[in-house]
């Protein structure tokens, strides 16, 4: 667990850092599309977990290999009840409408659709539409253009992406990272 004193007033314990690479997947293709293995390993970190139960606000970002949030690069936004329960990915295709975020340096909080879990997603990214079959990922993010997003994550057959919504995708990389980060207030 890593302390970030500095992102919009500090006080974040960051409880998830994506991996680059493809998932860890096993055995037959179907398997690996959603499989259990693959999502098992998209939880947070244990040690960050009273930060995750307590948490009143969460930090979306992608930071650079020294722990750095990339500039511009954040969303705030109330902690979604469901993500104390649980991490993100252990989702099927849930959208939050209207949940007020912080986009990077904006002083003003935007309505927006918070998206998480895993299904199919047509048209790939975050304004895509979920699917009930088909090839298989999953994503968080705000659909706001400038906001972190985070997709692939639950196939064994595609890497992690990590990029800014409304921007082409990039693999993640030791150098780009997502990070949901919490903090009680």
């Amino acid at each position: 667990v890593t302390c970030d004193l500095e992102t919009r007033g500090g006080g974040w314990t960051t409880v998830f850092t994506s991996a680059g690479g493809l998932a860890d997947g096993a055995g037959s293709e179907a398997e690996m599309h959603n499989s259990a293995a693959s999502l098992a390993q998209r939880t947070y970190d244990a040690a960050g977990l009273p930060a995750v139960a307590s948490a009143a606000t969460v930090l979306l970002a992608l930071r650079n290999a020294s722990g750095h949030v990339v500039p511009g690069a954040t969303a705030v936004m109330p902690m979604p009840a469901a993500w104390r329960a649980g991490h993100p990915a252990t989702y099927t295709a849930s959208d939050l409408h209207d949940w007020p975020v912080l986009v990077g340096d904006a002083a003003q909080a935007v309505a927006a659709t918070l998206r998480f879990g895993s299904a199919g997603v047509v048209g790939g990214d975050c304004g895509g539409m979920w699917e009930a079959s088909g090839v298989y990922g999953g994503m968080i993010c705000v659909d706001h253009p400038g906001s972190p997003a985070w997709g692939g994550w639950s196939s064994a057959l595609q890497a992690d992406t990590c990029s800014l919504a409304g921007e082409a995708s990039a693999v993640c990389t030791e150098d780009q990272v997502f990070t949901i980060s919490a903090r009680n207030f």
